[in-house]
Parts: structure tokens; C-alpha cells; sequence
């Protein structure tokens, strides 16, 4: 994935954890939680060295290991 891919895809997991978490009335423990629940098909690939995590105010990000 290229830097712009990354960043859609950031945005994309982003919007999907804010939905989840209006809907829900609660903030996913994890991005399987929003997986399992409908709001986002896979988790994608994180690019090598990295994952991807939710912040404090349910922005996606990549974090180290």
C-alpha cells in the first residue's frame, strides 16, 4: 500500500469505529469487535512493523507492535 492507500484506509477504519461506537453507545475493545459486529468486512493488512490501533477519540492509527 501506497501512503495515500494507507491514509484512505485509516479513514475508512475511522469512520467505521465512530459508527460502531453511536450505534453501540460504547467504544469498541478492537478493531475485531467492529469486525465481528458488521460494520467493517476484514481487517486489513497493516503495512510490515506495524498494526493498526484506535486512539482516545476513536481515530485509527498505526501503531508499533
Amino acid at each position: 500500500m501506497n501512503e495515500a492507500q494507507i491514509a484512505a484506509v485509516l479513514n475508512e477504519l475511522t469512520q467505521a469505529v465512530r459508527k460502531y461506537s453511536v450505534e453501540q453507545r460504547r467504544v469498541p475493545k478492537s478493531l475485531e469487535e467492529v469486525v465481528a459486529s458488521g460494520y467493517w468486512g476484514r481487517i486489513p493488512q497493516a503495512p510490515s512493523g506495524k498494526r493498526f490501533a484506535i486512539d482516545k477519540n476513536l481515530q485509527v492509527y498505526l501503531a508499533n507492535p
